[in-house]
């Protein structure tokens, strides 16, 4: 004798019982009926086609409760979470389970106040987040995170978060109103329309499941394109003397013969601490960032906090992020993004805004003397964005002019 076969689907919203009678009464007539519910899915099991009335009731279904529904004609086929669903054949003509709607008003005030509880839950979660969130926002998420893929757990958790409360407020208020319903005497559709409430959540999750894989397929895509075409290669090591690129460099800073390179961290034949990478997003034409270490032999550092902290030989550092946007109506929000972050960041930055007329906005921290953040600047001009970190000693006259030059040039 060969198995049953089973049907697993995605049923109605908690609170649609009509479209849940009907659309069980509706699988019925096509042989399949209805043999457990588990979350936000029901399972039925392939038999002979049936005319079934299925009715939906509340409450704790215990022996006792369910040989009462035999009694009255009605036979239980499965719970969750308090909601129960019966079946009795069509042709019986078997009594209503509550003959008056405020009955069943009563008997859903369970589910409404679980609901209700775990939306207030829920808020209270989402509240003590943003709160964080603002008083730490050195943490926290921004537009620049989205672009460029670098989203961080916290981010993914309150997107969850949000979703949830989204269908969490949801349930509360329908199942609010159909208790308000209930309670003046109105009883709801038994034969509503199942199709339009299901193909709508199927859509829903569609949506979301094809903006997720879409998203993880651009991914993908991005390394394709960096590590197998090679069409912009991800990370090259460079020398520490000028070249024919158009980015600022170190020894153009330093402007020292005595400078020779420092290694960094090497791994795949790659020295990360001199190299240039490439990078790419949706939203940008190009990200470039370059990474340069020197050292200048037996030259002490002016600064006593370098002396202290960092190697005894003068070891100047560079790093220089370009981003070309795509869209400018991002470039203002990005720049504050970024600079921002770097104020509330453990190293706590102090940017002050800088007059200079080849730049849209210029925000400069120096911190060399008293610490060893060392020169950070922030410049925006149209879609472009630059970040320039140096270690050195040079002033901050010879290092802007120089980036002014790089501007022009790109």
């Amino acid at each position: 004798m060969s198995e049953a076969k089973t049907k697993r689907k995605r049923r109605p919203e908690a609170w649609q019982l009509g479209e849940h009678e009907s659309w069980f009464t509706h699988m019925s007539a096509e042989g399949w009926h209805l043999d457990d519910i588990v979350g936000d899915k029901a399972y039925f099991t392939q038999g002979e086609p049936m005319q079934y009335t299925y009715r939906v009731d509340f409450g704790n279904f215990t022996e006792a409760r369910i040989d009462i529904y035999a009694q009255s004609g009605w036979e239980y086929v499965c719970d969750n979470w308090d909601m129960g669903v019966l079946r009795s054949p069509a042709d019986a003509n078997t009594p209503e389970i509550y003959s008056d709607p405020a009955e069943l008003a009563y008997a859903m005030r369970k589910i409404r106040n679980r609901t209700i509880r775990s939306t207030l839950f829920l808020m209270i979660i989402i509240y003590f987040l943003i709160r964080y969130i603002i008083k730490n926002p050195g943490n926290r998420f921004t537009l620049f995170n989205f672009i460029t893929f670098d989203l961080d757990i916290l981010f993914i958790q309150f997107i969850s978060i949000i979703s949830g409360m989204y269908l969490m407020i949801k349930e509360s208020m329908s199942t609010a109103r159909l208790v308000s319903q209930l309670r003046k005497g109105r009883s709801y559709n038994h034969e509503a329309d199942w199709r339009k409430p299901l193909r709508k959540r199927n859509r829903y999750y569609i949506i979301l499941g094809s903006i997720i894989t879409i998203y993880i397929w651009m991914i993908i895509q991005v390394n394709y394109i960096y590590k197998e075409v090679n069409l912009l290669p991800t990370t090259k090591s460079i020398d520490i003397s000028g070249s024919s690129m158009s980015i600022i460099r170190l020894a153009d800073i330093e402007n020292d013969t005595s400078l020779i390179k420092k290694p960094g961290h090497e791994s795949r034949g790659i020295d990360h601490g001199n190299s240039i990478e490439y990078r790419w997003s949706p939203a940008m034409y190009s990200y470039i960032v370059i990474t340069e270490n020197g050292t200048v032999p037996e030259r002490p550092w002016k600064y006593d906090s370098f002396n202290r902290y960092l190697f005894k030989d003068y070891s100047p550092h560079l790093s220089v992020n370009i981003y070309h946007l795509r869209f400018s109506w991002m470039t203002p929000i990005i720049f504050q993004d970024l600079f921002r972050k770097d104020e509330d960041s453990v190293y706590h930055y102090r940017f002050e805004p800088y007059d200079d007329i080849a730049f849209d906005d210029l925000r400069v921290h120096d911190g060399r003397e008293y610490d060893t953040t060392g020169l950070v600047i922030y410049a925006k001009l149209n879609d472009y964005i630059f970040k320039l970190q140096y270690t050195g000693e040079e002033s901050i006259e010879t290092v802007l002019e120089l980036l002014r030059d790089m501007v022009e040039s790109i």
